[in-house]
């Protein structure tokens, strides 16, 4: 077994952050509504995140395959930081 990189690290923190955040973000939801909402974006980004991640090792490979392991996560991130305005407007009322 070859040794662990830093940049593994790196990879790792960069693929479970969204992860992190809708935790984050279920926590601090006061009101029932908000935390139905970011129940359901985080069902989505779990759910969608594992489908594309067997789609590109399984299903359909290619030479660029291991590009979804950094691009998966940006797109969570945006899903996340757009359901982030609506939770905060629930939470706040």
């Amino acid at each position: 077994m070859d040794t662990f990189a830093l940049g593994a690290i790196g990879f790792l923190i960069w693929a479970i952050s969204p992860y992190l955040f809708a935790v984050f973000m279920t926590k601090q939801s006061i009101q029932y509504a908000a935390t139905l909402v970011v129940m359901g974006v985080s069902s989505i980004l779990a759910i969608g995140g594992i489908f594309l991640l067997i789609d590109a090792m399984y299903i359909h490979l290619d030479a660029q395959s291991a590009l979804v392991f950094v691009v998966i996560p940006m797109y969570q991130w945006i899903i996340l930081l757009i359901a982030a305005l609506p939770v905060y407007f629930i939470n706040k009322k």
